[in-house]
């Protein structure tokens, strides 16, 4: 078989990409795609001046063909001898054979981090997640190349109606089918990628996008030029170069701001008995992983002994370790004289672990796993690498009387990303600022830098610029709002998105998308691509935007967003199938939940909204917005008095189908399996519904009740308390990535249960139970306030009931009580009473002891130290309360406890007295007359025989 000529711009596109150090995107379509991947790879490697790239392979659960090289390699050579192998097979069978390629299964893709590839395969598209997509993509150097295989679809239209794996975990009982929207925008998406090419598997290119027909070379890239960032660069290395070993390690750098980082830490790290905190954040691609393997190269020459390097897996170590090892060989170190470097087995993979150091002293740098943090007690430096994927807990837990450097990615793969830079970094500057007035020994100071110039790639390029787009991972900063566009909250009006406009592509409509998404980025801490993709494809999700009364923008500015999710109406028999499995269904957060608490069937049954996220405009938040937006939502549903529009007239809104072909409506998208490749023509819809909608002109649907779920914070908890939400639930065991328990309120429709809230309130009242029992178990981390703010609530009354003596008698021995009342005088101190502070508290806590002089701070001391079993110490941190005001307050407190058992016994003496006087009375009237009693009812009796 002959060769075949390529499209040249297929190779103009890869060599553009080597010269500019920018990436090349190609999606090829066909039944032989994987094929084609190998002769890609060998232009590529033809256009490169280097060793051959190597090549991360991304799949599912099976690849098609066997990646054993021997194997391999033995068939190879069969085949050529009988002479039945083609070119092709030929190529990609050599391609396999004599590249070093990395198999990684979709679900193993976190362990990829750190590392640096020259070429990426996506196969599997209905596995691909928009994680998963970032978190691949990025790995990739410039000149690289990204391949997306599609071999299971003849037309990319198939993709707007192709069922992704991720639609399993939105659907919901009543909502089988999702629609495709982030599947369409990203096909619409390539357009605007100037590097991208969609080939089928004979590696012609598909006319599809306008913008890519044409491909001219780039002139090559003048050497001796230099940028402005170039030439800063040069000047600090010059002006360090005297200075060691700050100024060999400067001149490894490959970016401005990477010197310049490296130079402040050092700062940092020369310091003796230092414990700051140097918090490092960037895109991924930076060089954040390279920085800190040359800072300890420089800390170990300045002598510091004991280094811990943790990160969520060896794997996300290796550039660390290279650059570490560099380093050492730049300042004179030799390998096997000066230091030593030990490796261990991981996943059939030899990675390094471990460096020991002997040259002067003895010196290691040690991996450590994120659990085995205590591991660390000798630390003098500890290196947070990729702590974007570490549970936030376990981040907070290496802060210690040490050098700290944390290392996160920002606005990239992950939403634990966000969790970091809003709520760690956050707490570590403020307790920065107010440890300025404590001694210098316990200070944390903090210490943050960013690298912005990319590392793997040149700056400008398309891919990343695309990706970014694509996921809105670049619209961190919320746009500010001018403030003659801004209206009260009173004046603001709340509008229901049309998700099929919001997703379509066009221009206006993805202005408003990025708004949308960077105001729930900034507002929330728990974000990732992924999130955009369930607020795309999830048929029970919905988004409503408050916004001002009067913008004549064109796109206008968002106050508040809200994204819910409709939940609940389950059948009977599903209910009784999982819960009698002790199991929940998919989707249905708040009625799989509830329903298992409370071992109610019926509660699944009825049809309630979760408010999934909110968020407002963080330069206008605690101004009302955010109230305003759901008091309009609870008015919204509860406009709707009965149940008969069912769900599928809000889940699915009415859209124009009838249009052309060209027009790109749904209908059309896929309509025929006879679409061929060369006559797709992908561009967005015309005839859609409008993007925004006022709630007063369109129907609501028919729900009981408005949840939602959220991680438990004083803030947010007064946040929903004051709009009419109770507390039903709190899971147990924390969020493993922000600490967080999760706790679950509702809010029963005003017009639905015309005889209250009963069931609410008998529910609420079984959750407080609960949540006393437990909180010297796992809520004893909970602050004191928040906990008894949970266990009151203004619409819930509870009644108070005095306890009996019996019972008084039955929890306190007369001997308990004389010691409770020598607390009081205080003649005995504290620890001598410390056995009856639980069973006092919880009489406190249940409303069986009453005195309106309480204060809610005593509350908070006697639950803390009752019920939380907490020392005064730890009270004392809490509270930020003195010890002797502590002490006072809980003798007040008891004093009142004293005072009220006096009474309970008293009235228990004077019950028992008039007990005691009516059982004589009855038993002289019994004695005086034997006969009366008999004789008072003298209709029922006939005769009465008196004895003589």
């Amino acid at each position: 078989m002959g060769f075949k000529k390529i499209d040249s711009r297929i190779r103009v596109l890869i060599e553009n990409g080597v010269t500019n150090l920018h990436r090349s995107l190609f999606i090829i379509v066909g039944e032989n795609a994987q094929e084609q991947v190998a002769t890609i790879y060998n232009i590529l490697t033809k256009s490169q001046i280097k060793a051959r790239p190597t090549v991360l392979w991304c799949y599912k659960n099976e690849l098609n063909f066997s990646c054993n090289r021997e194997k391999r390699l033995k068939k190879l050579k069969r085949k050529l001898s009988h002479g039945v192998c083609e070119d092709t097979q030929n190529m990609f069978d050599s391609f396999i054979c004599s590249s070093k390629i990395r198999f990684t299964f979709y679900k193993d893709s976190k362990k990829i981090l750190g590392n640096t590839f020259g070429m990426l395969v996506l196969q599997d598209f209905e596995a691909l997640t928009p994680n998963i997509m970032a978190r691949t993509i990025e790995t990739v150097e410039g000149g690289g190349v990204v391949c997306i295989v599609l071999s299971t679809i003849q037309s990319l239209r198939q993709l707007y109606t192709m069922t992704m794996d991720a639609h399993a975990r939105h659907r919901i009982s009543d909502d089988p089918h999702s629609t495709c929207r982030f599947n369409e925008r990203f096909i619409l998406s390539l357009n605007d990628c100037t590097n991208c090419l969609v080939l089928d598997d004979q590696l012609r290119v598909l006319p599809i996008f306008s913008n890519n027909l044409t491909i001219e070379p780039s002139p090559k890239r003048c050497h001796d030029s230099l940028t402005a960032n170039e030439i800063e660069l040069k000047k600090l290395v010059h002006s360090f170069s005297d200075i060691q070993p700050v100024g060999t390690l400067v001149a490894l750098c490959k970016t401005y701001c990477q010197a310049k980082v490296l130079c402040k830490s050092f700062e940092q790290v020369s310091k003796p008995d230092s414990r700051s905190v140097i918090a490092i954040t960037a895109s991924r691609g930076r060089g954040k992983s390279a920085t800190l393997g040359l800072i300890i190269s420089g800390a170990i020459s300045l002598g510091t002994s004991n280094i811990y390097v943790v990160a969520p897996s060896p794997e996300n170590l290796i550039t660390f370790f290279e650059f570490v090892i560099t380093g050492l060989q730049k300042l004179g170190y030799n390998e096997k004289t000066d230091y030593e470097i030990q490796k261990s087995s991981h996943d059939n993979q030899k990675l390094i672990t471990s460096i020991k150091i002997t040259k002067s002293h003895r010196q290691n740098v040690q991996y450590l796993d994120p659990n085995s943090y205590e591991s660390a007690y000798n630390a003098e430096l500890i290196v947070c690498d990729e702590a974007a994927a570490i549970p936030l807990p376990l981040v907070k837990k290496l802060v210690g009387p040490h050098i700290l450097f944390i290392s996160s990615t920002v606005n990239g793969y992950e939403g634990t990303g966000r969790s970091l830079s809003l709520k760690l970094i956050k707490e570590l500057r403020e307790g920065s600022f107010s440890s300025r007035k404590l001694p210098i020994a316990t200070r944390h100071p903090l210490s943050e830098f960013s690298l912005i110039e990319s590392i793997r790639y040149a700056e400008g390029d398309p891919v990343e610029a695309w990706l970014n787009r694509l996921l809105c991972m670049d619209e961190l900063n919320v746009p500010k709002i001018e403030a003659q566009t801004l209206s009260s909250p009173v004046d603001c009006c709340l509008y229901y998105v049309n998700r099929d406009t919001l997703f379509s592509y066009h221009k206006a409509a993805e202005n408003f998308l990025q708004k949308l998404t960077s105001l729930f980025v900034s507002s929330h801490y728990k974000n990732s691509p992924n999130d955009l993709q369930m607020m795309a494809d999830a048929p029970s999700h919905h988004v409503f935007v408050l916004l001002p009364s009067h913008s004549a923008k064109i796109v206008p500015d968002i106050l508040c967003a809200i994204q819910i999710s409709f939940e609940g109406g389950i059948s009977e028999d599903t209910l009784r199938d999982y819960l009698g499995r002790g199991e929940r269904g998919v989707g249905n957060l708040i009625p799989w939940i509830i329903s298992q608490q409370f071992c109610e069937e019926n509660f699944g049954r009825l049809r309630g909204v979760r408010v999934v996220r909110i968020a407002t405009h963080p330069d206008y938040m605690s101004m009302g917005y955010g109230t305003r937006a759901m008091e309009l939502l609870i008015s919204y549903f509860n406009t709707q008095p009965s149940a008969e529009i069912t769900s599928n007239e809000i889940h699915t809104p009415n859209l124009d189908v009838n249009d052309t072909n060209k027009e790109g409506s749904v209908e059309n998208s896929g309509k025929n399996n006879s679409d061929t490749l060369s006559s797709d023509e992908m561009v967005p819809r015309v005839k859609l519904p409008p993007l925004l909608e006022k709630i007063s002109d369109r129907k609501a649907e028919y729900v009981d009740y408005i949840g939602v779920s959220y991680g438990i914070a004083p803030r947010l908890l007064k946040f929903w308390k004051r709009i009419g939400f109770i507390p039903l639930y709190i899971r147990q065991t924390p969020n493993e990535l922000t600490g967080e328990h999760s706790a679950i309120m509702i809010k029963l429709m005003d017009s639905r249960d015309p005889d209250g809230n009963t069931w609410v309130v008998n529910y609420y009242n079984d959750f407080r139970s609960r949540f006393l029992s437990l909180l010297s178990y796992c809520f004893k981390s909970l602050s004191p306030s928040l906990a008894l703010s949970l266990t009151y609530h203004d619409l819930v009354r509870v009644e108070y009931k005095e306890i009996h003596a019996t019972e008084l008698n039955y929890l306190f021995s007369s001997h308990d009580l004389k010691r409770l009342t020598n607390y009081t005088n205080n003649t005995i101190d504290l620890f001598l009473i410390t056995d009856l502070i639980p069973k006092i508290a919880f009489l406190w806590l249940t409303h069986r002891i009453k005195d309106t002089q309480v204060n809610w701070t005593q509350l908070a001391v006697i639950l803390a130290l009752g019920l939380q079993h907490r020392s005064l110490a730890s009270i004392e941190k809490e509270m930020d309360l003195p010890q002797n005001q502590i002490l006072s307050m809980i003798n007040k407190i008891l004093k009142k406890t004293v005072a009220c058992f006096d009474s309970v016994k008293e009235k228990g003496f004077e019950e028992l007295e008039k007990y005691q006087e009516n059982d004589i009375e009855e038993e002289e009237k019994h004695v005086e007359d034997p006969w009366a009693e008999a004789l008072k009812d003298n209709r029922n009796i006939k005769s009465i025989s008196i004895p003589k």
